[in-house]
Formats: structure tokens, sequence, C-alpha cells
């Protein structure tokens, strides 16, 4: 009974993450577009302010800083991936772990590559 199981869990469960994901990003949309409205009905335009005001207000990282982050997350997940399936051997499949961990390594270095450098030549301060 058991057997019949495994495989609609297996199905389902990407199935309803994907869902999860989307119906926050609907939900964000939703208080967002409702945030300008209640702005709009009390004469300032949303056009007044500026991006850096809302990542402010809302306590949100920096682009760069979610860039770093997401490439460090991504980076795990596929040295995860990658020891993983190195336990069955090496062949093909260690693809899986690999291209993750490419992508968030090149996250990573983007990240460095992108800080300015300060007056006396050092890498700004995470």
């Amino acid at each position: 009974m058991i057997e019949l199981w495994v495989p609609i869990i297996a199905i389902l469960t990407p199935v309803l993450i994907v869902g999860i994901v989307f119906y926050f990003k609907l939900q964000t949309q939703k208080m967002v577009h409702q945030e300008r409205l209640s702005m709009i009905e009390k004469g300032i335009r949303p056009a007044d302010i500026q991006p850096e005001q809302l990542t402010e207000a809302l306590n949100l990282p920096a682009p760069a800083q979610r860039n770093l982050t997401s490439g460090i997350i991504t980076t795990l997940v596929g040295l995860a991936i990658l020891v993983g399936l190195s336990s069955i051997g090496r062949g093909p499949w260690l693809l899986g772990g690999l291209i993750p961990m490419a992508v968030g390594i090149g996250q990573v270095i983007g990240y460095v590559v992108a800080q300015p450098k300060s007056g006396n030549g050092t890498k700004t301060e995470l």
C-alpha cells in the first residue's frame, strides 16, 4: 500500500511548493496594489516615492545583498546535491549538483566584482 503513495507524494510535493511560492507572490502584489491605492486616496503620487525609500521602509536588503545571499544559498544547495549524488559514484548525474553550485558561485563572483572600490583602494565591507 505504501508503494502507491510514495510516487504520488513525490509528484505532488514540488507542485505544492511552487503553488505556495506563487500564492505568496500574489499576496505581495495585492498588498503593494492596496498600498498604492491608499497613497492615491491620500493625495500622494506613488511615483514620488523612490525605490530606496521603500527598501528602507520595508527593511529589505539591498539588491546586491540579495544577490550575495541567493548566491551563497544556491552554492550550498548545489554542494549538498553534489555530495548526495556522489555517494552513488561518478557519472553524468553529478551535473545535478554541479550546475546549481556553478550558478551560485557565479552570483557570488558577480557580487564581489560589482562592489565599488573605496578611496584607499580596498573593497568596501559586506
